[in-house]
């Protein structure tokens, strides 16, 4: 595949079936997240893995039906097959309360921080340049939201749990410095848009 074969929309109350038709495929993905895993700076609510998945679906509805929720929606010949989460540190502030992050004592970037999270891609699409599509309407967006500094916690070992936050070469090929190694095989890279 090519990516001119593949169209990107924003994650809203018009696309959020493709989205629920993608996730509801895999269960809510990576046990149940819905994505929210990142808004959130502690654990779901709820006592049971069902209690918690159905929290995470709704308070991702909630969000992207009140227009605070920034993903990109990855279609190809008309159906969703990918979702890629984006957002500012304040919106997605899991990151920044990480151990191994705060050990870094950052300066503070003097312009807005954003992070890119995750990505997820459907089966039967991945390593066929999805998410490298998905990363580059990502920073379209960004820049047309005033830019500032981005960040993402890419991996180097494709089979590391937190693959669904990309490779650390899909960044760098895109000019991303890396700052940090956050875990075994997790960094912490950079870029100023």
């Amino acid at each position: 595949m090519i990516s001119s074969e593949f169209r990107a929309k924003d994650l809203a109350s018009t696309t959020w079936k493709d989205f629920q038709t993608l996730f509801n495929k895999y269960g809510g993905f990576q046990a149940g997240c819905w994505c929210m895993y990142y808004h959130r700076t502690g654990g779901t609510p709820g006592k049971s893995q069902e209690e918690r998945t159905e929290k995470n679906h709704s308070d991702i509805r909630n969000l992207v039906f009140s227009g605070k929720n920034r993903s990109v929606l990855i279609y190809h010949n008309g159906k969703a097959i990918a979702s890629a989460q984006y957002g500012t540190s304040g919106e997605l502030p899991r990151p920044g309360n990480g151990r191994n992050y705060t050990a870094l004592n950052l300066p503070e970037p003097g312009k807005r921080l954003w992070r890119i999270t995750c990505f997820f891609v459907d089966k039967q699409y991945r390593r066929k340049g999805v998410s490298s599509f998905a990363l580059d309407e990502i920073l379209k967006r960004i820049k047309s939201q005033g830019g500032g500094i981005v960040e993402a916690y890419p991996v180097t070992n494709f089979r590391a749990l937190s693959v669904w936050s990309g490779i650390v070469s899909m960044y760098t090929a895109r000019g991303f410095q890396t700052v940090a190694q956050l875990g075994r095989s997790t960094y912490l890279v950079r870029k100023e848009i």
